[in-house]
């Protein structure tokens, strides 16, 4: 009798919870979860050979895999409780954060009888806090690093260079901005530097940081290169593509910039000497 009414609770418990519910069983690698899985995610859950199944099909995000599996081996191997967030692909592989929250249950005798976990989802939380953060960490107009953060993410590219590595840091100017707004209105001034952020964004490689200063400075990081000569070519590259870019409303003004060069460790290793030697290079 206690055993069904144990059952009963944990049915309605299971049901009421906004939670996807699981158990999984080692000696059978089997699992098995409540209907909120396939509310959630829109298919049937994996049931057999559960960890090998859900990390090696469309389910788990491959980036996550490590972590689903780790969830496994370490309560395998004494840990208590784990908690672990990892993304899983939804009817319309659409990634989905959720984090796992799970702990063995023991027999009489000690030994590990199964896990009973939770996949509880925190997608809107993670996309809301990445959203805030970005928001905090960006300049409104162009959508690049605001000043702030362009300087931390410099101070820990020099905190990790190593010899015989170098970074370039690029101090970036619009040619005769402060004329051009006076003359043309605020709202083209705009253009210009959003412009400007663009064609940084696309000339850049994958790694490359790119901040705005405020005004029309802005600031290019590249975090390693072999040599100055590399430095430089990137540079011609920028002038080359900012040179090409025509404004319909007035295609008679154009997109000339001034760009300044400093060396880290050449240079030094403090970020104001370097901005500033860069500025200076101009």
């Amino acid at each position: 009798t206690n055993t069904k009414m144990n059952t009963k609770r944990y049915q309605i418990v299971a049901e009421q919870s906004s939670n996807i519910i699981f158990e999984y069983y080692y000696e059978t690698g089997e699992a098995y979860h409540t209907d909120k899985w396939y509310e959630k995610l829109g298919y049937p859950p994996v049931e057999k050979n559960y960890v090998e199944n859900m990390t090696k099909g469309d389910i788990v995000v491959p980036e996550d895999k490590e972590v689903f599996e780790s969830v496994f081996e370490e309560l395998r191997h004494g840990t208590e409780l784990v908690e672990k967030r990892v993304r899983i692909y939804d009817k319309n592989q659409n990634p989905i954060w959720f984090s796992i929250k799970a702990s063995v249950i023991k027999n009489r005798k000690g030994k590990i009888s199964k896990v009973i976990g939770r996949y509880i989802d925190i997608d809107n939380r993670v996309r809301t806090l990445a959203y805030l953060k970005g928001q905090a960490e960006t300049d409104r107009s162009t959508g690049l690093l605001n000043k702030e953060t362009t300087n931390f993410h410099i101070t820990q590219i020099l905190n990790q260079l190593n010899y015989p590595d170098s970074c370039a840091i690029y101090f970036i100017d619009i040619d005769d901005f402060t004329n051009t707004n006076a003359a043309y209105g605020r709202e083209f001034g705009d253009n210009m530097v959003e412009t400007l952020a663009k064609v940084m964004k696309a000339t850049g490689p994958e790694n490359v940081i790119a901040g705005r200063f405020g005004g029309d400075e802005f600031v290019m990081v590249l975090p390693k290169i072999k040599d100055v000569k590399e430095a430089e070519q990137f540079a011609e590259k920028l002038l080359q593509n900012t040179a090409q870019v025509e404004f319909a409303e007035h295609p008679e003004v154009k997109l000339q910039i001034c760009i300044g060069i400093a060396i880290a460790p050449r240079h030094g290793r403090n970020v104001n000497q370097l901005l500033q030697d860069a500025e200076q290079a101009m």
